[in-house]
């Protein structure tokens, strides 16, 4: 065997328009309607506006939230402070993720609750469930099931220092 190691980038940017420089012919009376349709649509095919795909589609006018928007608000969360970055001993990194929403956090196993956990993935990922009723936390190898947001801390419910990652289950 061969102990050769093959790597390939495959993040492409690719933006799609005319080559700098090489207009389209177009006559006095197209001109307008040309500007028209471009004040109304959202994107453009500019030279630089593209995005990447990683990113996800930009965000148009339609896309934002306005002030007045009478969405229900998001209940706020009351967490134990996160441990200083030199402290390393009891210390677990948490990542969330679920409903294409991830949330990376440091909490003290001793301290931390699974209440404080549960709160932290709701607001996460944006689920507005603060007790836990509508989902529960998943580790995958192996597979661990957190259902319950009680006052058992992190280390109790069997939670050690170094990294976890939770999976949200929608129930």
């Amino acid at each position: 065997g061969f102990g050769a190691v093959s790597c390939i980038n495959t993040d492409i940017e690719v933006d799609f328009s005319a080559p700098e420089g090489m207009e389209e012919d177009t006559t006095s009376a197209e001109k307008p309607k040309a500007k028209e349709s471009e004040t109304k649509s959202p994107s453009s095919f500019a030279p630089g506006t593209g995005y990447k795909l990683s990113d996800g589609p930009p965000k148009s006018s339609q896309d934002v939230p306005s002030a007045d928007s009478k969405d229900e608000p998001t209940p706020a969360i009351d967490l134990p402070d996160e441990p200083p970055a030199e402290q390393k001993d009891n210390v677990c990194t948490v990542q969330i993720r679920g409903d294409g929403a991830t949330g990376r956090r440091r909490f003290n196993i001793q301290t931390t609750t699974m209440k404080d956990l549960f709160s932290f993935a709701s607001a996460s990922c944006n689920l507005n469930d603060v007790e836990g009723k509508s989902f529960r936390l998943v580790t995958r190898f192996p597979r661990r099931v957190f259902e319950e947001a009680n006052v058992t801390t992190l280390e109790g419910a069997g939670i050690g220092q170094g990294q976890e990652m939770f999976m949200v289950e929608r129930l």
